[in-house]
């Protein structure tokens, strides 16, 4: 399954409602870059690229509009419970 180009996202409190379009492109196996900005507040950018290291472990750096930078490394895992003898994941699994 590919990444989609593009994705809009509805944000922010009741009082300030905010839109968010974010631009993606995987430019290679392992490596995904994301650009996103919030269309009611010009000069809000958030620019992110994520290296997947292993299936398990990915890194991500992420720089914000006023130019701080944050590094995260992140462990991914999946739980799995029986039911009546078969495995199945729970809704909030994902790869």
């Amino acid at each position: 399954m590919s990444d989609p180009p593009l994705a809009t996202l509805l944000g922010g409190s009741n009082q300030n409602p905010s839109a968010r379009i974010s631009l993606q492109q995987r430019v290679s196996k392992n490596l995904l870059f994301s650009f996103s900005t919030d269309v009611s507040q010009p000069g809000s950018e958030i620019v992110q690229g994520e290296y997947k290291i292993t299936k398990r472990w990915s890194a991500s750096i992420t720089r914000d509009q006023l130019g701080g930078l944050a590094v995260d490394g992140k462990y991914h895992t999946r739980f799995w419970a029986e039911n009546k003898g078969a495995q199945v994941a729970p809704p909030l699994c994902w790869e």
